[in-house]
């Protein structure tokens, strides 16, 4: 991923539930993702179910955080940048778009964790079968979950993909418009495009 620092978030992935991000620096991302995420009793569903609706679930929250992104890269009209030590003069936030892209830094992480699971959940699958340990009835059922879930994921990281460039169209006219020091944000929201597009290029590809 890209050199953000990393900022403890916590983050559930399905089965991955309980793995924690890597810790560099003791503050927490103030990041809320509860509607992404809502309470709910124990489920009765199948486990295979309960992980595509979580996967999937992860997808959604890093384009929702690509939208936020959006929001804040757009240059706010009738402000000239002459002291942008004054954030009443600011074209946009450095703070607040630096916080967007460390949290889509984390989401992505998520992300990318839960396709790694779900293309080795494929492989054990198809030993399985091969084996003769799960009936092609359940086999069936199962890849298919996997699928259609890629499926959304894919979706998600496509409209990502759309918001990170059009963020990266807003940064560029901030800068011209003579929003200094905005280079490394740029930067870091092309990356992230590259980053979506490697892995929902991943998942056409199979």
């Amino acid at each position: 991923m890209y050199s953000f620092v990393k900022t403890g978030m916590i983050l559930s992935v399905g089965i991955l539930a309980g793995c924690a991000s890597s810790v560099e620096e003791t503050s927490r991302l103030d990041v809320s993702l509860i509607g992404f995420s809502e309470q709910r009793g124990p489920s009765t569903a199948p486990a295979e179910v309960v992980e595509t609706i979580d996967v999937t679930t992860e997808a959604q929250a890093l384009s929702a955080l690509a939208q936020t992104l959006v929001r804040r890269s757009k240059a706010r009209q009738g402000v000239t940048p002459v002291a942008q030590t004054d954030g009443r003069n600011e074209l946009v936030s450095a703070d607040a778009l630096v916080r967007s892209l460390r949290a889509m830094n984390d989401q992505m992480d998520s992300v990318e964790a839960a396709l790694h699971t779900q293309s080795a959940r494929l492989k054990n699958l198809n030993m399985e079968r091969d084996l003769g340990l799960i009936s092609e009835a359940d086999y069936a059922a199962q890849t298919d979950s996997i699928r259609q879930s890629q499926n959304w994921i894919a979706d998600a990281l496509s409209d990502t993909i759309a918001n990170t460039e059009t963020a990266q169209v807003n940064l560029r006219d901030a800068t011209d418009r003579g929003h200094s020091g905005l280079h490394w944000h740029m930067s870091a929201t092309a990356q992230l495009t590259r980053e979506a597009q490697a892995a929902r290029d991943a998942i056409l590809l199979r």
